[in-house]
C-alpha cells in the first residue's frame, strides 16, 4: 500500500513487481479515464482488465458533521492488470481515489506486505497524516495511525520510508543519509535496513523488513528448545 501517491506509481512496481502480486496506490485527487493508464517501464497495460469501480472524477469538498466540517472525495477504485514484457509476469495496480486513512482501516489484518509512504509533507500541498507516527485526533480512523498500520501488516513485512511525517527518529535520520542505521528497535518492533528506493525528492526512500520483538523472541526461545 502506498497512501497520497500521487502518480508515483511506476518506481514501486518495478523495484517489487517480481515480489508482490497486488499493488495498492491512494490518491485524493485520482481522476480515472479509459485510455490514460500510468506508464511503467518494462510493463505493458492489458486493455482488457481495465475495470472501475465508482465515478471517474471526485472532488474534494467540506462537508457538514455532527461536531466539525470535513473534507469529503466520491471514493472509486480502477483496477488493472500489467504484464512484464521479458518474464510475462502479471500484477494488478489498484488505485483508490481517497483519504488514505480509510483506505489502511479497509485493509485485512495480517494481510498487508509492503507499506511505502514518502514524498509528504505536514504543510504545502502534503496531507499532513503522520501514518508512521501515533498521533491521537478526534476523529477516530485519523488517530493512532502507525498501531493501526502494525495491525494490518504480514510479518515480517517491509515498510518503505523517506521521513515523510512520521516521529521514529531513526526513520529521519536514515533517509537523510545516515548509513549507520542499520538496525533498531521502535514501537515494540525491529527493523532491519534491507534497502532503497529511488527517489526524486532530495531524502532517499529506505527500506526497512519488519518484525514485532514478540515474534523474534518466540522464534529465538524455540530455536533454543
Amino acid at each position: 500500500m502506498y497512501p497520497c501517491a500521487g502518480q508515483d506509481i511506476s518506481a514501486a512496481v518495478q523495484a517489487y513487481g517480481h515480489l508482490f502480486d497486488t499493488f495498492l496506490f491512494v490518491d485524493i485527487n485520482y481522476k480515472f479515464r479509459l485510455g490514460v493508464e500510468p506508464l511503467i517501464q518494462g510493463w505493458e497495460f492489458v486493455p482488457a482488465s481495465w475495470k472501475l469501480y465508482g465515478p471517474p472524477v471526485g472532488r474534494v469538498r467540506q462537508v457538514d458533521g455532527e461536531r466539525r466540517s470535513h473534507r469529503f472525495v466520491e471514493p472509486a477504485w480502477l483496477c488493472i492488470t500489467y504484464r512484464n514484457i521479458e518474464t510475462d509476469r502479471h500484477v494488478e495496480v489498484v488505485q483508490r481515489r481517497g483519504f488514505g486513512q480509510y483506505a489502511l482501516h479497509e485493509l485485512t489484518d495480517n494481510s498487508l506486505h509492503m507499506f511505502l509512504h514518502r514524498g509528504d509533507s505536514s504543510g504545502e500541498g502534503g496531507s499532513g497524516t503522520c501514518f508512521l507516527s501515533n498521533r491521537r485526533m478526534s476523529h477516530p480512523p485519523l488517530s493512532m495511525l502507525l498501531n493501526v498500520l502494525k495491525r494490518k501488516l504480514a510479518y515480517p513485512a517491509l515498510i518503505g520510508s523517506d521521513g515523510s511525517n512520521t516521529s521514529v527518529q531513526e526513520l529521519l535520520n536514515a533517509s537523510a543519509g545516515n548509513e549507520s542505521i542499520v538496525q533498531f528497535k521502535s514501537n515494540c518492533m525491529v527493523w532491519i535496513r534491507i534497502g532503497t528506493l529511488k527517489s526524486r525528492k532530495s531524502n532517499q526512500t529506505v527500506i526497512w523488513r519488519v518484525t514485532p520483538e514478540e515474534m523474534i523472541s518466540a522464534t529465538n526461545a524455540n530455536n533454543v528448545n
